[in-house]
């Protein structure tokens, strides 16, 4: 089933089921993720803090992770750091795509020293995060 976009440019299944972690503290968002991609063959998911995140990831496979920079216990900047850095032998290469609803260029900096490959701002627009995925993808 395709969905359109605000700009009525469809948004395709993708071909494989992705699996994503979304480290997200926010239900809403969580929410707002889980019926955006409900169509997109994404095996979506959730973890509500950074530990939370460090932790699943390291329980399972994902073929990315979408981190809010911004969360209580463990941020994703230190989470970021800790899946980037200090796991190298465990799927290095796996990108990290930080959400924030505050973008300013001190974040964009901070998010890339700590290893996220793409940042964007929420509230996520879907063809936005979509196409991110999709770039990011193997």
């Amino acid at each position: 089933m395709e969905q359109k976009s605000q700009n009525d440019q469809k948004i395709k299944p993708f071909e494989d089921t992705v699996s994503i972690l979304m480290a997200e503290d926010n239900l809403i968002n969580q929410f707002a993720a889980k019926h955006v991609m409900k169509d997109w063959n994404v095996n979506l998911e959730i973890a509500e803090t950074g530990t939370e995140a460090v932790q699943l990831f390291n329980e399972k496979s994902f073929d990315i992770i979408l981190m809010d920079m911004y969360m209580p216990e463990m941020n994703g900047f230190e989470a970021t750091v800790i899946i980037k850095k200090e796991m190298q032998e465990k799927r290095l290469e796996i990108p990290i795509i930080g959400l924030s609803s505050v973008v300013m260029e001190e974040d964009i900096q901070k998010a890339e020293s700590a290893g996220v490959n793409e940042i964007m701002s929420k509230p996520f627009e879907p063809l936005k995060l979509y196409n991110l995925i999709k770039k990011h993808l193997k």
